[in-house]
């Protein structure tokens, strides 16, 4: 059970701060200040990989709550990805106003290199909460990030959303490799009244709010291509309704390479702020459920939430799987008898919804016989 919890978890706070994540540490463990660490993630800028272009992994403590989180950031030079777009349709200037600590960030306009754009960091290097304000475009923005030996470092996802004007898309936990391109994404904006209207249609809307960075998500699509399969080789007026988190960083091109080379066999569309505070309203189970990556969970045509969400099925299902097999709840499954149980929690959920039998056909022997005998 705990790695289906620890894998949600990571899954939530990754949607919500971007290739960070948090975990409790034993005051033994603890440190102060920042501490580095190491990652292997490669940059493809344009099609064209920059092997320049480089991550810096610092870890701190968050002391703010009732224990210490360790947050581990993968930051970016601000002026290595400056130069590093130079020349494209990313590309934009920097400027700095000393007297009120001000970085101001233009797009369009052309970098000034000074040649230390891509030097390594030194060894035992000084590293620093950032204490200035940003300015990008003309619009104040929060992108966190360190300052390491004088150099300002930030969180790429967002740099490229502040600019506005740049796709990110990483894959953490399979692929090390970070696409930048600056291409608009083709993925329509999740849409209220069109979502409704769809959910009447159908007799159940399965809502799937996926993420194509998310390892879990990347491990659902397979079993939700499945289910749809077997929906429509069974007549069954069941639809799936995607609901891509980050889509602003992704094409219809990006998410095909998930579902083996084709668009997904249903509606997909990018989920918004207000399209996750809607869908979360629908799913009822607290306040930002719906950033449970994949979160999964079923609507009538009146749109009323049926059953179980995904999640909570795990749950259950999880528990009797441990019942039935004489397991240990506080040892993980080996890989074997994951394989094996995983399935079954999406035969549990789909269960959860009713259909009507069609009438027996009657047999059209019997009729001709009976048409026979009342004509003697």
């Amino acid at each position: 059970m705990r790695k289906r919890f620890l894998a949600m978890v990571l899954a939530l706070v990754l949607a919500l701060t971007t290739f960070s994540f948090s975990s409790v540490k034993a005051d033994d463990e603890i440190f102060d200040g920042y501490k580095f660490g190491e990652n292997d993630f490669s940059f493809v800028v344009g099609g064209k990989e920059n092997p320049n272009l480089k991550l810096s992994q610092v870890m701190f403590y968050d002391k703010s709550g009732k224990e210490p989180q360790l947050i581990k950031w993968n930051v970016i030079k601000l002026r290595a990805f400056a130069e590093a777009l130079k020349g494209t349709d990313g590309a934009f200037g920097i400027g700095y106003d000393k007297e009120t600590r001000t970085i101001t960030l233009t797009s369009g306009e052309e970098y000034e290199s000074n040649g230390k754009e891509y030097a390594p960091i030194s060894e035992n290097p000084s590293v620093s909460a950032q204490n200035f304000k940003m300015i990008v475009n003309g619009e104040e923005k929060q992108i966190p990030g360190v300052v390491i030996n004088g150099e300002n470092y930030v969180l790429t996802s967002k740099l490229a959303a502040a600019l506005g004007n740049v796709r990110f898309h990483a894959y953490p936990g399979d692929k090390h490799i970070n696409y930048v391109d600056f291409d608009k994404s083709d993925i329509p904006e999740f849409d209220e009244a069109a979502f409704k209207e769809s959910v009447a249609l159908h007799d159940y809307t399965i809502v799937y709010s996926w993420g194509p960075w998310c390892p879990w998500s990347r491990l659902s699509i397979p079993h939700m291509v499945e289910l749809n399969e077997k929906f429509a080789k069974e007549g069954k007026d069941v639809q799936i309704y995607g609901i891509v988190n980050q889509y602003y960083n992704y094409t219809n091109a990006d998410l095909a390479d998930l579902f083996k080379g084709k668009t997904a066999p249903w509606t997909e569309v990018g989920g918004t702020q207000e399209g996750y505070e809607y869908l979360n309203t629908l799913l009822n189970e607290g306040e930002n459920q719906i950033f449970f990556f994949p979160g999964i969970f079923i609507l009538d045509k009146n749109g009323n939430k049926v059953g179980e969400s995904f999640d909570h099925t795990w749950g259950t299902v999880e528990e009797k799987y441990y019942k039935d097999h004489g397991l240990n709840k506080e040892e993980d499954m080996t890989d074997e008898q994951f394989d094996e149980f995983y399935p079954t929690i999406y035969d549990a959920f789909i269960a959860q919804m009713t259909f009507e039998k069609a009438p027996a056909e009657e047999k059209v022997e019997e009729k001709v016989e009976e048409t026979t005998k009342d004509a003697k």
